[in-house]
């Protein structure tokens, strides 16, 4: 019943998608359904040291051409539809990306929250440990809790605002950019 579900998550891969798919096709069947994703670009130990000593527009230069090269591996590799469905809800604007990354690299962005809204602003949050992946979904031993109404709503703004934060780029000590 969602039209808008915001997420903020250390890992997303378009694997995810189709362990979603039942939800996800009636959630875009709704016109004025959206999917705001914040995720971490995924960078390999030498990339992080290599990003560490730049300044910030070399540092989004260098993600961007890793990330693309990352994304057209997937491509090549991918089975099934999910890397179809995942191009056409941006091409669609149903889904909007930015990448978090902490500035020189000291860790990573690692947030886990995701929060639901329907047509009637009805809201339910989630946290936990789970990413936005296969192995998060169904491999690894993961917990989150969920926040519904009416009994958890200053628990679900709180969430919402701390994800509108991270979203408008309004977090001290980490760099979100656009996808």
């Amino acid at each position: 019943n969602s039209i808008k579900y915001d997420r903020a998550v250390g890992y997303f891969t378009s694997d995810s998608l189709r362990l979603v798919a039942r939800g996800l096709v009636s959630f875009v069947r709704n016109q004025n359904s959206l999917m705001r994703l914040i995720a971490s670009p995924v960078l390999n130990d030498s990339d992080a040291q290599a990003l560490g000593g730049l300044s910030s527009d070399d540092a989004r230069q260098m993600i961007t051409r890793l990330i693309e090269s990352s994304f057209t591996d997937a491509v090549r590799h991918a089975q099934g539809r999910h890397l179809e469905f995942l191009s056409w809800m941006i091409t669609e604007g149903r889904l909007q990306v930015k990448l978090a990354y902490r500035p020189k690299h000291v860790g990573i962005f690692h947030e886990k929250i995701g929060i639901f809204t329907d047509d009637k602003g009805n809201r339910l949050a989630f946290s936990g440990s789970m990413n936005e992946t296969y192995a998060g979904m169904v491999r690894n031993f993961e917990s989150f809790d969920v926040f519904k109404q009416p009994n958890d709503i200053s628990r679900i703004a709180n969430k919402q605002n701390h994800f509108e934060n991270l979203w408008g780029v309004n977090q001290r000590d980490l760099c979100v950019i656009d996808f």
